[in-house]
């Protein structure tokens, strides 16, 4: 497996506002940061994928083309229960490459505001509600020994969805 560097996030950085068919303008070789960035994550989720588990990665990524309209995009592979199809592949622990940086997290629901598809939007507005159901309380002690865990570690940051600025919170911790 490879490595995500400083210099491969520079890379992502020069694209974060592609235009049309950008894909076919940058140069070789920041493609193929593209490329192996892609690779890598779906390495990654292969390699940690289990029984009862599925590997999900950017959606319509392509490495001659990129994504929608040729353009260069964040990358991502998520990680969910099989059988969350009916949760549309929530919850869901994922890796994000952006030019934010790499992003590990754990998603209860991806966000609504992260689709464009207004069906879809419907459809996770529709099993939030069921999915959450199934999460323990924040006072349950597992939820309680985690977070203190994460707490001790003071490297992870609580946020109201994925994909916002870094280093910044939106909760004070995992239970509050």
């Amino acid at each position: 497996m490879t490595q995500i560097s400083a210099s491969d996030i520079s890379v992502f950085s020069k694209y974060a506002h592609p235009s049309r068919s950008s894909w076919l303008q940058i140069p070789a070789e920041d493609q193929a940061v593209y490329v192996r960035i892609h690779r890598f994550l779906q390495e990654a989720s292969k390699a940690v994928v289990g029984p009862g588990m599925k590997a999900t990665l950017t959606s319509g990524f392509h490495e001659r083309t990129a994504i929608r309209n040729s353009r260069p995009k964040d990358l991502w592979c998520a990680i969910s229960n099989d059988p969350s199809d009916r949760y549309l592949g929530n919850p869901q622990v994922y890796m994000t490459v952006s030019p934010r940086g790499v992003e590990i997290g754990f998603a209860a629901a991806t966000h609504r505001a992260d689709f464009s598809n207004q069906d879809f939007i419907a459809k996770v507005r529709a099993i939030v509600p069921e999915l959450f159901d199934h999460l323990p309380e924040p006072n349950d002690p597992k939820i309680q020994e985690l977070s203190g865990r994460l707490q001790q570690d003071r490297k992870w940051y609580y946020r109201s969805k994925s994909r916002l600025e870094p280093n910044a919170n939106d909760y004070p911790s995992l239970v509050t």
